[in-house]
């Protein structure tokens, strides 16, 4: 238990130097609607999970030769948790994104400016000379 706990300390100080490093590289807007912010979120977790499965498999020997690690899952509580941390801010930034679509929000965004009748011939007379051209 203890061994654990210290896994966890060590994957997560190495979690926020990933953190804050990407963070001045990146610069994230730390809003909840700004899907930067998640992908920085989901980022972050993901580092956590592999930086916590290389801690637990350095120095671990498999009595299998040819096998690489040896992965005993006692209990599959770790796998649901660690799979919700990584699988949170995809699905909050998936849900966030249909909502704040312009499809749903149509009716918002079309009372946002007035269009004004108008005729383009009397707004807009023909010009003959070319030095007539109105120039921004």
């Amino acid at each position: 238990m203890k061994k654990k706990v210290i896994t966890i300390i060590i994957s997560a100080v190495l979690t926020l130097i990933f953190m804050l490093g990407s963070f001045y590289v990146t610069l994230p807007a730390i809003n909840l609607q700004n899907e930067g912010f998640w992908m920085f979120l989901f980022y972050s977790a993901v580092f956590f999970v592999l930086a916590y499965l290389a801690i637990n498999f350095i120095g671990k020997k498999s009595k299998d030769k040819k096998a690489i690690f040896e992965i005993k899952i006692k209990k599959k509580l770790p796998v649901i948790i660690t799979a919700c941390i990584v699988c949170l801010p995809l699905i909050i930034l998936g849900i966030g994104s249909i909502i704040s679509s312009t499809f749903f929000n149509a009716n918002a965004y079309s009372s946002l400016i007035t269009v004004p009748e108008a005729d383009f011939a009397e707004d807009m007379p023909e010009t003959e000379v070319v030095n007539n051209i109105a120039l921004m």
